[in-house]
């Protein structure tokens, strides 16, 4: 067993608005997304965009610290007929034991809760059968760059509205 499966009882979840996040938060969330995208993948992209304030933010916390993260749009703010889900991150000592599934479930999940219509991702291409396992469907004809990386775009219909 893993350091970090040994911990999975102790990962706690909460989804909070720009606003009521905290400053320790509003820095640990910053940090988690720049040593994800910035060193790790060597991103040179300014992460920073001032969308999250019109955003709901999913973290998973382990002893106060945000281990896993994914910022939530509702629908008309980001695209005007979909809600999204973007800057998915995973702290590195807590992957392989379904934080990942677990923030897209949660987050696809709470959006169907708040709007009635479907979710976009647009998400890194080589996570395309994460993401399809997951139920949504690639409607990118092929890769696109995106903030230096290769990205497809994935949409999930709502199973209430067919």
């Amino acid at each position: 067993m893993t350091k970090a499966l040994e911990k999975l009882s102790d990962i706690t979840s909460e989804i909070k608005t720009y606003e009521s996040l905290s400053e320790l938060e509003i820095t640990q969330i910053f940090l988690l997304r720049y040593l994800v995208f910035n060193v790790e993948q060597d991103s040179g992209v300014e992460d920073i965009d001032g969308k999250d304030k019109f955003s709901s933010h999913l973290m998973f916390k382990y002893k106060e610290n945000i281990i896993a993260y994914a910022r939530m749009f509702n629908q008309g703010i980001r695209y005007q007929d979909a809600s999204a889900i973007g800057r998915v991150v995973v702290n590195k000592e807590f992957r392989g034991i379904g934080l990942g599934k677990e923030l897209i479930n949660t987050g696809t999940n709470h959006l169907f809760s708040q709007d009635n219509c479907q979710i976009r991702i647009c998400g890194q291409a080589h996570l395309e059968k994460f993401y399809n396992d997951l139920g949504y469907k690639t409607v990118s004809k092929a890769p696109f760059l995106f903030e230096e990386i290769m990205h497809l775009d994935f949409e999930l219909e709502n199973l209430k509205n067919t």
